[in-house]
């Protein structure tokens, strides 16, 4: 190892330690050091050389920092992780190239999804032009000075097609698995896609990180806590999710949309039951005083129930909860103030059947 080398380790275990103290971190230790120099080593020994170059210097920082930010509170594992990006990004550039088209295909391919999610989406029919690949590229503070050349090199295009010339704007790339279903990457279900895409920490995914549905797959159930607010796409998301998917969450606090459109009550019926199905019962239920009351008719009564709800769903024991669910709460606060609540005689009893 290299007097510079040397340097370059001991000015990033200097930097780490004092960032560790600084955020409360669990300490860099003299051990670390000495891992960091084993690590550099055996890098050099699976190419087969007897001496450690910058190469191996980097990777074993990369390995080093990436294992001490998984140890750390998320908090400050985020605080860390965005400090010392440039020490991440050390390893070859077309493999990090491929990583973030991976990721970025992944995020087409969900959105398809939810734009039309009675219909399946083909890989075939799932493109990224250049310019997004390239504002990406700058966005996650990789240094690309000749774009053009390496969008066109072989390790780019061992994974991806590219359509166009590669110095052109409206050049698209497409996944080389054109006749793979998209299922591949969906993992357990459109829930499962959601919760991925929304954690903290997604975008930071390392590209040699474990499958995500594998991942979930291996959870114990009832061990997550579920918050979503999908603009409407909610009732298709619990009609069609499996059980065993959301068997995982303990907790599901979720905002319904769109009570008016009566001729989707029959989804949104199949979707609570599948809620019921999967163990949950409602533990809190507020309606939303900012929009138009739905009016319905039930045993020649008038009814009104607000356009959008706010409802809790817990995982219960088999006895089954209450049924003197009360609507409101004594400290309650509505979204607007000025607007009337709800009251509760406009709607059905709570022990009867909606």
């Amino acid at each position: 190892m290299g007097d510079v080398d040397a340097e370059k380790l001991a000015a990033f275990y200097s930097e780490l330690r004092g960032e560790a103290a600084r955020t409360g971190g669990v300490p860099m230790t003299a051990r670390h050091m000495d891992s960091l120099i084993r690590l550099a080593e055996a890098n050099a020994r699976i190419e087969l050389r007897q001496h450690v170059t910058s190469k191996d210097i980097d990777n074993a920082i990369a390995v080093m920092l990436e294992s001490f930010i998984q140890s750390q509170k998320h908090q400050v594992a985020e605080e860390i992780r965005k400090k010392f990006r440039r020490y991440l990004n050390s390893g070859p550039l077309g493999d990090q190239v491929c990583a973030l088209l991976e990721k970025l295909f992944k995020k087409k391919v969900i959105q398809l999804q939810l734009s039309r999610p009675s219909k399946d989406v083909e890989l075939a029919e799932v493109f990224l032009e250049i310019s997004e690949a390239v504002r990406a590229l700058e966005q996650n503070g990789l240094a690309v000075e000749d774009v053009s050349s390496l969008m066109g090199s072989p390790r780019v295009l061992q994974s991806f097609r590219l359509e166009g010339e590669p110095g052109d704007n409206v050049a698209k790339f497409r996944n080389l698995r054109d006749n793979a279903h998209t299922e591949d990457w969906a993992g357990s279900g459109r829930l499962l896609n959601l919760v991925i895409e929304s954690t903290p920490f997604a975008e930071d995914r390392c590209s040699d990180a474990p499958d995500e549905a594998v991942v979930f797959s291996s959870l114990t159930d009832g061990s997550l806590l579920l918050k979503l607010d999908a603009n409407g796409n909610e009732w298709e998301v619990f009609a069609e999710e499996p059980v065993s998917t959301l068997q995982k969450f303990r907790q599901v606090a979720v905002k319904f949309h769109k009570v008016r459109h009566q001729e989707k009550h029959s989804l949104y019926l199949r979707a609570v039951r599948k809620l019921e199905e999967s163990g949950f019962a409602v533990a809190f239920l507020s309606g939303q005083n900012y929009g138009k009351l739905t009016h319905f008719e039930r045993d020649l009564r008038d009814y009104h129930i607000p356009d959008e709800l706010q409802v809790v769903y817990m995982q219960l024991p088999s006895q089954g909860c209450s049924q003197e669910l009360k609507y409101r709460v004594p400290d309650e606060i509505p979204d607007i103030v000025p607007e009337q609540t709800v009251l509760e005689e406009q709607l059905p009893s709570a022990s009867g059947h909606v």
